[in-house]
């Protein structure tokens, strides 16, 4: 569908959202119309990054909570962890917005879709520590912090009381013997913030 491809080119590498608005909505009732459900979830997403892009919150909300709960239906994995972690990067910025549409099931779905993106992404013996997060790729961490920040504003908070000891050994049982004892920020954070 033209339109989505011409308003994804404008929202994404070109970060013009204002004119990706200009094609955005008709790809998504071109989507609705022809009952392309996947795709209309695509273009949801695409429809609240450029919202996001234009410092929206109402229209970023509503159209990333329709791609998540629609990914979830679907059963779309990393669609699924990307959506909450692109409403994580707002949601220090915008803490009064209304998040009502979180609920229990929703969360623990995205907190098992970013585990296994982690445990798939996550490459122990290659040494190739670029950054502080070891061997897990960047936009991994930066995508599991955005989802931290979402899930630990929220009323549902305590759904991620155990991730810090269950990162460590997801970690550590893949690196244990590469590396030795690792990760004591994250031990940290959980005496910190959990205890």
């Amino acid at each position: 569908m033209l339109p989505g491809e011409i308003g994804r080119t404008y929202e994404r590498p070109l970060h013009d959202g204002k004119a990706a608005l200009s094609f955005l909505p008709e790809s998504y009732k071109i989507s609705n119309r022809i009952k392309d459900i996947g795709d209309m979830y695509c273009a949801s997403r695409h429809l609240a990054s450029a919202y996001a892009g234009l410092n929206d919150p109402v229209n970023t909300i509503k159209y990333y909570s329709e791609a998540l709960i629609g990914f979830v239906e679907l059963g779309q994995q990393q669609y699924i962890s990307n959506s909450l972690s692109e409403l994580g990067k707002m949601r220090m910025e915008y803490r009064q917005t209304n998040f009502k549409f979180l609920n229990n099931h929703l969360l623990e779905v995205v907190l098992n879709d970013i585990k296994s993106e982690i445990r798939l992404s996550h490459k122990p013996g290659e040494n190739n520590r670029k950054s502080l997060n070891g061997n897990l790729p960047d936009e991994i961490a930066f995508k599991l912090w955005n989802i931290i920040k979402t899930v630990t504003l929220s009323k549902f908070s305590n759904m991620i009381r155990d991730w810090p000891e269950q990162l460590i050994q997801l970690f550590e049982s893949a690196e244990q013997v590469l590396y030795g004892p690792s990760y004591p920020w994250l031990k940290r954070f959980q005496l910190r913030h959990f205890q």
